[in-house]
């Protein structure tokens, strides 16, 4: 008996301990659904960071844009109608956002079914009431922009989509409509993104 006596205290300890640990794990702080989006936010954040991350330059974008110098000679009337869409269409947006609007008017000027000028893809079927490409183009209001710090930030991103210094981040995109809206057209479109508000889409194109 007094030999075995050691033995069942040592079994008898490391029993104990196994219930102890499992007993710790059982009681561990679970992670709440809020946390659990947090995470999910986080990781969002992370790819959009990544998207909008330029390799060549090594910079991103939003700390690009503030970086943009636009020279009053540089600014011709091309580069007006297209800061004038950009304010218009998408000044609420985040830079992103607004840099994509602006992309879609320069793809537009690359296709041929579209007029070949900045002004003339903005302002196309202008004099037709709530008929134009965009909206704010025929909608009867001022196009005169009245919020200088907006203004001087669509300039500055217009500039940048004209001198096409930063990457097409709408994937070819030729149209684009606010998220709380379904246009009949997107069913013969193929979405290629999503900033703030604007979806997306390029023309789906058959196969060769």
């Amino acid at each position: 008996m007094n030999r075995l006596f050691p033995l069942v205290m040592i079994i008898i300890v490391f029993t104990l301990g196994g219930f102890s640990q499992l007993n710790e794990a059982s009681h561990a702080p679970k992670q709440s659904f809020s946390q659990q989006n947090n995470s999910a936010a986080q990781n969002q954040q992370k790819m959009d960071d990544i998207q909008f991350f330029d390799k060549n330059t090594q910079v991103r974008f939003n700390d690009y844009i503030n970086t943009v110098q636009v020279a009053a000679d540089s600014f011709n009337a091309e580069a007006h109608c297209l800061a004038q869409a950009i304010y218009f269409e998408a000044r609420s947006e985040p830079v992103e956002g607004q840099l994509a609007v602006a992309q879609v008017v320069m793809n537009r000027v690359g296709d041929r079914r579209y007029p070949s000028s900045v002004c003339g893809v903005v302002f196309q079927n202008e004099r037709m009431r709530h008929r134009c490409q965009f909206s704010f183009a025929c909608d009867g209001k001022s196009d005169r922009p009245r919020e200088a710090r907006a203004w001087n930030l669509a300039s500055r991103i217009s500039y940048v989509a004209m001198a096409n210094n930063w990457h097409d981040i709408t994937n070819s995109a030729t149209h684009y409509h606010a998220s709380y809206v379904q246009p009949y057209w997107v069913t013969s479109m193929e979405k290629t993104a999503h900033y703030g508000q604007h979806l997306f889409y390029s023309t789906v194109r058959p196969s060769p």
